[in-house]
């Protein structure tokens, strides 16, 4: 999710670094923009998935 949602990753080389909050600020509106309906169980089973139920 932090890859998609990555407000440093589209910015120009030459661009004045960000500061702590205003990374924060980008990548909290990013998340609420975010369809989650379209992220497909595929996805997530290759990057981990989600951990194993203890037994």
């Amino acid at each position: 999710m932090v890859a998609r949602i990555n407000p440093i990753g589209f910015r120009p080389i030459d661009a004045p670094p960000l500061s702590f909050d205003e990374v924060m600020d980008r990548m909290t509106k990013a998340a609420q923009k975010m369809n989650v309906e379209k992220i497909k169980v595929e996805d997530l089973a290759k990057s981990g998935g989600a951990p194993e139920e203890a037994a």
